[in-house]
């Protein structure tokens, strides 16, 4: 191999790290043959990579006989069952929720009620209060009218005599 071959080699080679930055990690190689000499940047074979191994499970086939089917209707019965039975816990569960939602409406009603009826209850004892206060005034208000009438009759009388 001449100098010169050498020195293109090594001047290619670090104009390629330079200039590709991408290239300085990669590997470097020389390869010289009867064609002559070449460079390589990088690996020029395929890195290896394993296989993948897809798992399988192994599949289990049932012959379907009548002893199958018999299994097959037993569960899709047993399947049935469980169904309705949790269609009958939900219809329960549903009914049982509108009855509570029924039993507080009936209390809300019946609070309402005795709201009501301590309203008309309270509004009678005041508009009762209010007639016995009425009365007192006027009971007041007729004995002051008699104590005066009186006082005054009994004045004159007394001027009467006092005038003979």
């Amino acid at each position: 191999m001449k100098l010169s071959t050498i020195v293109l080699l090594c001047a290619t080679t670090i104009g390629a790290i330079a200039f590709h930055p991408t290239a300085a990690s990669a590997d470097v190689s020389f390869n010289t043959g009867s064609q002559g000499t070449s460079i390589s940047i990088g690996n020029p074979t395929p890195i290896y990579q394993p296989q993948v191994i897809v798992e399988q499970h192994p599949v289990i086939v049932e012959q379907r006989n009548s002893e199958w089917h018999r299994r097959e209707e037993e569960r899709l019965r047993e399947e049935r069952r469980i169904a309705e039975q949790r269609e009958r816990e939900r219809f329960a569960e549903r009914q049982e929720q509108q009855r509570l939602a029924e039993r507080r409406e009936r209390e809300r009603a019946e609070e309402r009620r005795e709201q009501q009826r301590l309203a008309e209850r309270r509004e009678r004892e005041r508009a009762a209060t209010w007639r016995q206060n009425e009365q007192r005034v006027a009971d007041r208000s007729s004995s002051h009218n008699y104590n005066s009438n009186n006082w005054q009759n009994n004045n004159s009388a007394n001027n009467r005599r006092s005038d003979r």
